[in-house]
């Protein structure tokens, strides 16, 4: 419970945050997961709009409690007859009520408790929202990253090509190389130009894209440092996930939210199921009334009874009255039967009255919430045994993505060692220039497949925390870290300097 309520509350503070965030924005500055998740949960409207809503529940409470406590009026009832030929009659009444619920069969009881399940049903749904917003911008998160490598390895590609075709054009004026050669060599370079474009085109796609799940405006700017081939250090996951313990029933809220419409459905059913228990009501009154104009002289008061009782399809109502009227004369207004003059001393009345079948709808009612409960309490062991399965499926996606990751490793290694072979065959007139571009080609699109393969991996991580109802904050299986990842990549660069020609630079904002 307090844990939901400090959410509720840094969902407050970001709320009334979101300009100087949306400042910083406009200005362009770095952003990162972190960041964006919290512009996110900031700026998310269905999330202000459930927090608005968690009011109304509590207020909803608070008037099923007050169901318990006497209800006060104040009454007034005036009289005036003018009549021809007879003596005129005025009449002026003012009386202090109370009425008091005294036995209802438990029924507001249960109405306070569905009233207090419905607030816990929209916290929980605060929480699956929460995590639905982070897990999308998670994903875009990570589709950016992806491809801002393959944009990158794309320009480095393209300025390659871009040297190589300035070569070849300055050979085949000088007579060196044929028409066909220049043509060949100004084909690939056209391929790589195309490549470059597309991935230009994706990668601000991408960035427009989360905007708008951030809520943003599309002048608003902001740049991503994080590379994904230099900055992400990530580990084997088996042995974190061999030792992950979790309890999705208490961590994931979709489950908590599904148990507790169980739970108000199970109280409604009882309600319906219990309308056959009578209403007690006791209430009472002090006045005073006259027989002329203002003001009142003559005290009166009384007490009353009222029996609600249902009878199946039809309804029994009884009301006693008791009353004292000091001096004067008297009305007493009788339900049903309007005022009656009553004089000076102790007058009562009883009245009954039998509705028959007004209540037609009973039966049906109580069906209805028995199949409602019933289909709840389904949905509910549906949504159980689909959580286990989801789990096992998050888990198994992360494993078969990080043998991606190690495949793609080594075929990088082996692209990288046929384009050193193929230049210095270049190099030794072994091979023509067309073909070490292909090779060069193939080189770079297997870097993209890296890239893909890496952003692949950091989403099924998330998404397996997102299953299993876990902080996407405590992600354990990476760390970001700018300049120091782990990729084949980032271990190749390192190695030698030589190696920084084949691969895309880091792209760090100057």
């Amino acid at each position: 419970m307090k844990k939901i309520f400090c959410i509720i509350a840094c969902l407050f503070a970001l709320f009334f945050s979101t300009s100087f965030f949306a400042k910083s924005v406009n200005d362009g500055v770095e952003m990162d997961l972190e960041k964006a998740v919290l512009l996110g949960l900031a700026n998310n409207v269905i999330l202000k709009n459930l927090e608005r809503q968690n009011e109304v529940f509590q207020m909803t409470v608070r008037e099923k409690w007050r169901e318990y406590l006497p209800k006060l009026g104040v009454s007034y009832f005036g009289l005036r007859n003018l009549n021809q030929n007879q003596q005129d009659s005025v009449y002026n009444d003012i009386r202090l009520t109370i009425q008091q619920l005294v036995y209802d069969g438990g029924e507001n009881g249960r109405l306070i408790e569905s009233a207090r399940l419905s607030a816990e049903i929209n916290k929980a749904e605060i929480q699956v929202q929460i995590r639905k917003t982070k897990i999308d911008v998670v994903r875009q998160y990570m589709k950016i990253i992806s491809n801002r490598g393959k944009y990158l390895s794309s320009r480095r590609l393209y300025r390659s090509f871009e040297g190589q075709l300035n070569d070849t054009t300055l050979e085949y004026k000088n007579g060196l190389k044929s028409r066909l050669d220049f043509l060949e060599v100004s084909a690939k370079f056209n391929e790589a130009k195309l490549s470059l474009l597309r991935a230009e085109t994706e990668f601000k796609n991408s960035i427009t894209e989360l905007k708008l799940i951030l809520q943003l405006e599309d002048s608003d700017d902001f740049v991503i440092q994080e590379n994904i081939f230099y900055d992400y250090y990530i580990e084997d996951p088996k042995p974190i996930l061999d030792s992950d313990e979790g309890n999705l029933e208490e961590n994931r809220p979709d489950l908590k939210k599904s148990k507790i419409i169980v739970n108000r459905l199970k109280l409604e059913r009882e309600t319906l199921e219990s309308g056959w228990k009578p209403k007690l009501f006791a209430g009472g009154y002090y006045g005073k009334n006259t027989n002329d104009v203002l003001p009142v002289i003559h005290d009166n008061y009384g007490f009353n009874f009222s029996v609600v009782v249902p009878l199946g399809s039809s309804t029994l109502q009884s009301q006693s009255n008791y009353g004292i009227q000091t001096d004067g004369t008297g009305i007493q207004r009788i339900p049903g039967y309007g005022p009656q003059f009553v004089g000076q001393g102790a007058n009562s009345f009883n009245s009954a009255n039998l509705q028959l079948f007004d209540n037609l709808s009973q039966a049906r009612k109580v069906l209805e919430g028995e199949l409602k409960f019933v289909d709840a309490k389904s949905s509910y062991e549906f949504a159980r045994k689909q959580a286990k399965f989801e789990t096992i499926k998050a888990r198994d996606k992360v494993l078969e993505n990080y043998s991606v990751i190690s495949v793609l490793s080594q075929k990088v290694l082996l692209y990288l060692e046929n384009f050193r072979i193929n230049r210095v065959k270049f190099k030794s007139g072994q091979l023509k220039r067309t073909d070490l571009l292909k090779s060069e080609y193939e080189f770079s699109k297997t870097q993209d497949d890296l890239a893909d393969a890496y952003s692949e991996y950091l989403r099924s991580c998330y998404e397996y925390f997102y299953v299993t109802g876990r902080d996407l904050g405590d992600l354990p299986f990476y760390k970001v870290n700018l300049g120091k990842g782990n990729s084949i990549v980032a271990k190749l660069v390192k190695e030698t300097r030589e190696n920084e020609d084949f691969f895309p630079e880091k792209g760090r904002k100057k």
